[in-house]
């Protein structure tokens, strides 16, 4: 009986810590209808296609938002964007990867400098199945703002989901923040966590659409 007591005591410690980890959700969903030129692919096609959109990281160089702040007008979210090899370097910039038969998953990392957080390293985890790609982007450096950790190194996890429907691709685009406030503190300046990755998780979706409507 105690040791039956002790197991269900420890179960209470464990489940206490993890539904006090602070979590916090933003996320969109969308479609994009097919262009004459994708309605011609077979479905091999689309899903190999839509892969190596997602893996065109460079791409992403210079995609915008619609900045609230600057009067309702576009800002640059990616000031730069490229592949690297070493995630330890991020000097060791590669080419976008491109492939000739879609993987199960794959993993990447790249560089990326954003007007908000500057520049951090990613770890890019693709996974696809018979009718869809799922890329898993994870911060691997403390993202700052004024010198300040607003997102310590492995505490953001970006979810963007593109499925192959019979009419166009149903999309869905999802951040997920760890043991954050909602917004931060800094000197002189609060950093609204939630606006600046709806901001990012919208730019990535207008981006993809981009592509596609223009592959």
């Amino acid at each position: 009986m105690k040791k039956i007591l002790l197991v269900f005591m420890l179960f209470l410690c464990i489940a206490g810590s993890v539904f006090a980890e602070k979590i916090f959700t933003v996320e969109i969903k969308d479609s994009v209808p097919y262009t004459e030129a994708w309605n011609k692919m077979s479905l091999e096609e689309k899903r190999l296609n839509l892969f190596n959109i997602l893996t065109s990281v460079s791409t992403q160089k210079g995609i915008t938002y619609i900045s609230r702040t600057a009067g309702y007008k576009p800002k640059t979210l990616f000031e730069d964007s490229y592949l690297i090899m070493n995630p330890d370097n991020k000097k060791s910039r590669i080419p976008d990867v491109k492939v000739a038969v879609v993987p199960e998953s794959r993993i990447l990392y790249a560089y990326q400098k954003d007007n908000r957080f500057k520049g951090n390293v990613y770890r890019l985890d693709y996974t696809s199945s018979e009718n869809s790609v799922l890329l898993k982007t994870v911060n691997l450096t403390d993202m700052k703002f004024m010198g300040v950790v607003c997102v310590p190194k492995e505490k953001v996890e970006i979810f963007f989901e593109a499925v192959i429907e019979q009419e166009g691709f149903r999309l869905n685009a999802k951040a997920v923040i760890y043991d954050r406030d909602k917004e931060i503190k800094v000197p002189f300046y609060t950093v609204d966590l939630e606006s600046s990755f709806t901001r990012r998780i919208t730019a990535l979706k207008d981006w993809f659409v981009d592509q596609v409507n223009n592959f």
